[in-house]
């Protein structure tokens, strides 16, 4: 069971970089703007790297089912993280608690909820409109 949750994450995180590439470049298509997405993985693991520097515990507390409180404690958190990567610090968050085995297969649809709510709390669904938050 331990070595399938890390199999599990890395899917998951494959799935999303493949739908970022994809959705990236149907908008680069349709509005007819560049997008430089020619290193999408670069981009994850930069955001990774940033996030794990910003340390993001409150949003972890609360994804995990902590209180409300934590909510603008989070908010917080997530302004110590670079610009560019915060439209993803809650995706990432969420990842790094399925990886860490920190959270089940059967409760990461409730991990994903609060990343959502997380986001709007935070304002980023506003300012990260065109980018995928969620899954």
């Amino acid at each position: 069971m331990a070595y399938l949750i890390p199999t599990v994450a890395t899917i998951a995180v494959l799935l999303i970089i493949t739908a970022n590439a994809s959705s990236a470049y149907r908008t680069a298509t349709i509005t007819t703007t560049t997008v430089d997405e020619t290193n999408p993985t670069g981009k994850i693991m930069e955001c990774r790297s940033d996030v794990d520097k910003a340390k993001l515990n409150d949003c972890a507390l609360y994804m995990l089912g902590s209180k409300q409180d934590y909510v603008q404690r989070c908010c917080n958190e997530i302004k110590r993280v670079g610009e560019d990567c915060q439209c993803d610090a809650p995706k990432i968050v969420s990842l790094k608690l399925l990886e860490k085995g920190m959270v089940e297969l059967d409760e990461f649809d409730g991990v994903i909820e609060r990343a959502s709510f997380i986001s709007s709390s935070c304002g980023l669904r506003q300012r990260c409109r065109g980018r995928s938050i969620f899954f």
